[in-house]
């Protein structure tokens, strides 16, 4: 059974939240990688960070790992969307 993320509008299955993360920030042409590498395909994290309704949703989703007694989430930016969530 797949669970189910419940937002404020919508309702979002883990699959298909995955499915929106990576058909935002998978991209398709030549890159060259740190390594030195090239790589025809790559995966951009902040194609979706830049999606407020995206990560709002991943938020949504990332609440559940949060252990009900924590006191304080420290982290990136990005997590103030979760911070937010629990509260």
């Amino acid at each position: 059974m797949e669970d189910v993320l419940k937002g404020s509008e919508t309702t979002i299955i883990k699959s298909e939240l995955a499915k929106q993360i990576y058909a935002v920030s998978h991209l398709s042409g030549s890159f060259k990688l740190r390594s030195g590498r090239i790589s025809n395909e790559y995966f951009d994290k902040y194609q979706f960070e830049a999606d407020p309704a995206l990560i709002d949703a991943i938020a949504r989703q990332m609440v559940s790992l949060i252990p009900r007694d924590t006191e304080v989430l420290a982290g990136l930016e990005l997590f103030k969307h979760i911070e937010s969530k629990v509260r």
